[in-house]
């Protein structure tokens, strides 16, 4: 059944299979049941089965996902986007805000309406303008919300968030440095095998100096200062 009703930005429902309906600035395409269309200020679109698209110009596509704001998307299954031009793609997720993007399993993406967030991952969630999180919590619900921050982590230890990598504001922090202090802020190592703060392994040393460079060919540490002047690291003859 193809309907073109006469009023233009008419909300539609759908609650047959196969049906294609199309009016002003409103339209909404079957094939699924229970589609809902509700867009008074631009076009619509849901496809699948029980997706409501009630934004202006806004997109559904699934099982139900529902697509409330202007320019936004959601698709899969039980995706919420509220966000203007947000975007929430996978199971469950949420995206809310102006620009945030919600991709993967039970993510959320929320901002106060006037910047990008990101989640991506399993459980993670961005709460802050600029703020971006990516990984898999499969203990609980991680939340980032520092801004501006970038957080990549793999897990929650005994309910608080070990990231494995945060960028903020210039600075990097490498293990669980939630607020890096330096440029390049390293966690402390352990007695553990493999966990030494930083390691540099011996190779062949630059035929041209750098200024800056660190290096090591195997037996020795050195810098080379702003001179252009390679010098060698004193070590201690003891052995530890």
């Amino acid at each position: 059944m193809i309907s073109i009703p006469s009023k233009s930005g008419t909300g539609i429902q759908n609650a047959s299979n196969g049906v294609v309906v199309i009016g002003g600035n409103t339209a909404q395409l079957g094939g699924g049941l229970l589609n809902t269309v509700i867009s008074t200020n631009g076009f619509g679109l849901a496809i699948g089965r029980f997706s409501t698209a009630t934004g202006a110009d806004s997109f559904a596509a699934g099982e139900g996902n529902d697509s409330g704001a202007s320019s936004g998307v959601a698709l899969g299954s039980g995706n919420q986007n509220y966000g203007q031009k947000s975007v929430a793609i996978g199971y469950g997720n949420i995206s809310k805000g102006f620009a945030a993007l919600a991709l993967g399993n039970a993510t959320t993406a929320t901002n106060n309406d006037d910047a990008f967030c990101m989640a991506i991952g399993m459980s993670c969630n961005a709460t802050a303008d600029y703020s971006g999180i990516i990984g898999i919590s499969p203990s609980g619900a991680a939340v980032i919300n520092n801004s501006p921050s970038l957080w990549l982590f793999h897990n929650i230890n005994s309910g608080k968030l070990t990231p494995d990598l945060v960028i903020t504001d210039g600075a990097v922090g490498v293990g669980n440095k939630q607020t890096p202090t330096a440029r390049l802020h390293i966690q402390a190592g352990t007695a553990a095998a493999g966990t030494a703060p930083l390691k540099i392994d011996g190779g062949v040393l630059l035929a041209t100096k750098e200024n800056g460079a660190i290096e090591s060919d195997g037996t020795y540490v050195y810098f080379t200062n702003s001179a252009g002047v390679r010098k060698q690291f004193i070590l201690s003859d003891s052995n530890y």
